[in-house]
């Protein structure tokens, strides 16, 4: 959820407050949206890193959270993976 949500703010041209004070969001969904470092913040955090290739803070997050790196890199991959079918799928239907 905080995934998905983590870009509302820009796709509705308005402040991540707004959007989190409309919605039913449990408390630390809201706090990671707000750029806090708790669980959910640093999972943010650390799919942010992937998505944008920043590989020192991936390895310097998953130390920090006690994630075994070939973890990330699996989960990192079956979600490339995944959205490469979707997309594909979407093409073939368009």
């Amino acid at each position: 959820m905080v995934g998905l949500m983590s870009l509302m703010d820009a796709i509705l041209n308005c402040s991540m407050e707004v959007v989190t004070s409309q919605l039913p969001l449990s408390a630390e969904c809201k706090e990671a949206l707000h750029g806090r470092n708790n669980g959910l913040g640093t999972l943010l955090r650390l799919a942010v890193c992937c998505e944008r290739g920043a590989w020192q803070e991936v390895s310097g997050i998953a130390a920090e959270c006690g994630i075994p790196e070939d973890t990330i890199w699996n989960v990192y991959r079956e979600a490339r993976q995944w959205s490469s079918e979707i997309l594909r799928e979407n093409a073939l239907t368009q």
